[in-house]
This record gives C-alpha cells, sequence and structure tokens, in this order.
C-alpha cells in the first residue's frame, strides 16, 4: 500500500511540474501559448503574477520539483504536509483568479 501511494504521489507531482512548466512558458513568452483567453490569462496580467518580481509559476515548479523528490522518500507526515501546504495554497490562488 505503501508503494502505491508513493508512485501516485510520484505521477501526480509529475502532473504538477508539467503544468507549471507550461504556465511558466507563458509567463516568459510575450504571447501566451496555453492561456491566452481565460482567467489564468487576466491573473498573469495582474500583481499576483510576480511576487518580488519571480513568476509565480516558478513557485510551483520548485515545489512540485521538491514533491517529486518526496515521492522517494519514506517520510509519509512530511509528504502529507508538504501537499497540504500546497494545496491551500492553490486554493488560495484559484480564490484570487475567481474573485479579484
Amino acid at each position: 500500500m505503501h508503494a502505491r501511494r508513493s508512485i501516485l504521489a510520484f505521477v501526480l507531482s509529475c502532473v504538477g511540474l508539467g503544468a507549471s512548466l507550461a504556465s511558466l512558458v507563458d509567463y516568459v513568452r510575450i504571447d501566451p501559448s496555453f492561456c491566452d483567453a481565460s482567467g489564468c490569462a487576466t491573473v498573469r496580467l495582474s500583481a499576483w503574477a510576480q511576487p518580488l518580481g519571480i513568476p509565480m509559476p516558478v513557485f510551483g515548479v520548485v515545489f512540485f520539483v521538491a514533491m517529486i523528490g518526496l515521492s522517494f522518500v519514506s517520510r509519509r507526515r512530511l509528504r502529507m504536509t508538504a501537499a497540504i501546504g500546497g494545496a491551500v495554497w492553490a486554493l488560495t490562488l484559484i480564490g484570487v483568479q475567481a474573485f479579484a
């Protein structure tokens, strides 16, 4: 059962990393490729897009690379804590996209 959870954590982290990399491509290009006419395009132009001058998707890339690394470590509590923190942050950003 533990091996299945590790594999699931790895797969989901790879999906998240792919999404973060796609967002990063849109942030560094002049014309977006993946997020042209949607709510994320609005967020891309907002003050939330680059806290401290760093494109927000960079934080996602770092987070998911760390989660991929944690999928190989048998520290379930650490992995769960990081996953919950990431989920809370993701929901916060979705809220900003929806309401701000």
